[in-house]
């Protein structure tokens, strides 16, 4: 029994949305954590340089995936529109090696994270904690993520189509191959002009038996 492309194009849309509400979430927490990880003390000013050096780098990551995530979960509107770059993106490859350098970075950053997480920072630490948590889950959401994509990428391999060419919105269970804009060249050879066909009306249409005008003839 073959791969439901219904179930799997579902689950790409569900997961990425839950990626947007999950690098939203994260991206507000670990706002929050950045904010409190330099306080002031009796005139001091605290610094926890290397828990914040790892929350700028998951807030860069959040930042990119806030561009990138909805523009592959609503890709398929848009790349139906004509927008170019987009369009490629879109394309099931593209969309895969998107994705998955997006979880090796979410992972990079969930894992620096929690290498300072549960340190000697006081109170501070439950909002690094948390910002530590939701990088891990949005990391887990991705991951799944990518291996719906690469579900999907299996499908257009197993039934012949062009891996580079196939839009993801255009995958169904009995995907046919692309073909260029020229395929349709062969079915029209027979009828090169549009007056050609049965009952058109034109000089390539008019019968053998009509004898066309000569030059110069009053």
């Amino acid at each position: 029994m073959g791969l439901n492309t219904s179930v799997l194009k579902l689950a790409r849309f569900y997961l990425f949305i839950a990626a947007i509400v999950l690098t939203v979430v994260t991206f507000i927490v670990d706002a929050v954590s950045l904010a409190s990880l330099k306080t002031t003390y009796f005139g001091y000013v605290i610094t926890y340089t290397s828990h914040r050096g790892a929350a700028g780098f998951t807030m860069f990551v959040t930042i990119v995936s806030l561009f990138l995530i909805p523009t592959l979960a609503f890709g398929n509107v848009l790349a139906q529109k004509g927008f170019g770059f987009i369009e490629i993106l879109n394309r099931v490859l593209y969309e895969l090696i998107t994705v998955c350098v997006l979880g090796l970075f979410w992972f990079i950053a969930a894992c620096v994270m929690a290498a300072y997480a549960g340190g000697e920072c006081g109170s501070l630490c439950s909002k690094f904690n948390a910002a530590t948590a939701f990088t891990w889950l949005t990391f887990i959401v991705v991951l799944a993520l990518s291996v719906v994509i690469g579900l999907m990428l299996h499908i257009v391999r197993t039934s012949g189509g062009n891996i580079q060419e196939t839009l993801t919105h255009g995958i169904d269970g009995e995907y046919v191959a692309r073909t260029n804009n020229n395929a349709g060249g062969a079915g029209l050879e027979n009828h090169p002009y549009p007056g050609a066909t049965a009952g058109g009306n034109s000089y390539y249409n008019s019968s053998p038996a009509v004898n066309m005008p000569i030059p110069g003839d009053k």
